[in-house]
């Protein structure tokens, strides 16, 4: 069995994905063998990623390798209460992780801005990866924190946004915009830890989850339309035309790994984000980001067709800063108007923080905890474990619409013979359905041009 395992390892760590039909080909043509290849794959994964059990063991000296490599970050381990102190192990409930250049870096960007969103964790040891993003100057997501947890409940909500509260040096009092889907642990969560801030919910999600009952495009249009609105009266008039319409709907590699595994990948993920960020900035020139250049450009477009009245030096009826300089009023460029935050050197200065690498496991001084990790109380379900998520509404029949190559499908569409002109077949099908017609086309097609066709469908 190990023969096998080390056989098809090289094949399972280029392709993780590769079937067991595919791997079974390989050793029939080579080895005439079929049976025990499960089990050679499952030996061979955990080789490669590691044992399901024993990372447990190893995670408190995982968490000490990060903190000696990144000073200053935060990370706690929370355990399953024990009723007796003398017990030797510990049951493993919830980690929480955040850097402290990614914090540094969140801070430099200035806008008080943050997404709030969990993933199921696949595998032996199911639970929830809860996530927290800011918004860069170049309006791109910017990992903040993170962490593993047993299910989404208020509990596990406020364990973790308390932490973040920590990590932001915030007071109770302290105003920041969360975005998040409408999960219900949540909500009450975000009450408790962070009463003043406004917790909005993304437009996205909430149109998934009314597509059920109102579908169409006319309804889609509307319900977004209303969502860009910035001022009352006109997001109150958006509202009314909604409701005169009459009812008619990337750490995927990390969900099924081992824990240390996951929090790896992640870890790698932020690293190569920060790595392509910068190769960005090193194409980009002028004062401010792609994303705000291109946006204010199109300011600058729609401005330069607005009739200005002036009334003072420093009063217009309409804000015009090229109407200005055509004043002999020296107000500089334009772009020098835009706040720090969409800058190009801003945004260089927040990639400059990045996370330093840590050694491998065999380099990992062992905690001096006492106590031992082990594996969370989990409750194994009957059948074979799913790995694809749940597909939203109206999402599977969009997908169809596709081919595994990006292009639109011709599924329910009808076909048009172009030799009779007949509808249901194509030329290989035909049977001659038409033909006369389409032979007394040619003969008239023939008279008009003087000149012979060439008939390739006889």
């Amino acid at each position: 069995m190990s023969s096998i395992a080390r056989e098809i390892q090289p094949m399972i760590e280029s392709n993780p994905e590769m079937p067991i039909q595919a791997i079974q080909s390989q050793l029939l043509r080579k080895h005439q063998l079929l049976h025990k290849v499960f089990r050679a794959k499952r030996i061979a994964t955990t080789r490669i990623y590691g044992d399901y059990q024993e990372q447990y063991g190893l995670l408190r000296s995982y968490c000490d390798e990060l903190l000696k490599a990144n000073p200053g970050s935060t990370i706690k381990i929370y355990v399953e209460p024990c009723g007796n102190p003398g017990t030797p192990t510990r049951q493993f409930r919830r980690i929480y992780a955040c850097f402290a250049s990614m914090m540094r870096g969140f801070k430099m960007i200035v806008r008080p801005l943050l997404g709030v969103d969990g993933c199921f964790v696949k595998g032996t040891f199911p639970g929830q990866i809860l996530s927290v993003v800011g918004i860069d100057g170049n309006n791109s997501i910017y990992p903040v924190c993170y962490a593993l947890v047993e299910a989404e409940t208020t509990q596990s909500w406020k364990w973790f946004l308390q932490l973040l509260r920590d990590d932001l040096s915030c007071t109770i009092d302290s105003s920041f915009t969360f975005i998040s889907d409408i999960q219900k642990g949540l909500i009450p969560a975000m009450l408790a830890v962070f009463p003043n801030a406004e917790h909005k919910f993304c437009l996205r999600h909430i149109h998934e989850n009314m597509k059920s009952n109102w579908r169409g495009d006319v309804y889609k249009n509307l319900l977004w339309s209303a969502g860009r609105k910035t001022f009352i009266p006109y997001f109150n008039k958006a509202m009314e035309e909604i409701k005169t319409i009459e009812r008619a709907i990337q750490i995927i590699g990390a969900k099924d790994k081992p824990i240390i595994t996951c929090l790896e990948f992640i870890r790698e993920y932020m690293t190569k984000r920060i790595v392509n960020v910068k190769k960005l900035q090193a194409k980009c020139m002028g004062p401010l980001t792609p994303h705000a250049t291109e946006v204010f450009d199109g300011i600058k477009k729609q401005a330069s067709e607005m009739s200005v009245l002036m009334v003072d030096t420093d009063k217009y009826q309409v804000a015009a800063i090229g109407d200005m300089s055509r004043n002999s009023i020296d107000a500089g460029m334009p772009e020098e108007w835009v706040s720090d935050v969409y800058s190009l050197s801003t945004w260089k200065k927040v990639y400059e923080n990045v996370i330093e690498p840590i050694n491998g496991p065999k380099m990992w001084t062992p905690s001096q905890c006492p106590t031992t990790l082990i594996p969370p109380k989990h409750h194994t379900h009957v059948g074979r474990p799913k790995k694809k998520r749940k597909k939203a509404f109206g999402e599977k029949e969009l997908e169809n619409e596709f081919d595994k190559g990006g292009k639109m499908t011709r599924k329910g569409t009808t076909n048009k013979c172009d030799k009779c002109g007949n509808l249901g077949h194509n030329i290989r099908s035909c049977k001659g359905q038409g033909g006369e017609k389409f032979a007394a086309s040619q003969e008239s097609h023939t008279a008009t041009q003087g000149a012979p066709i060439d008939n390739r469908y006889d």
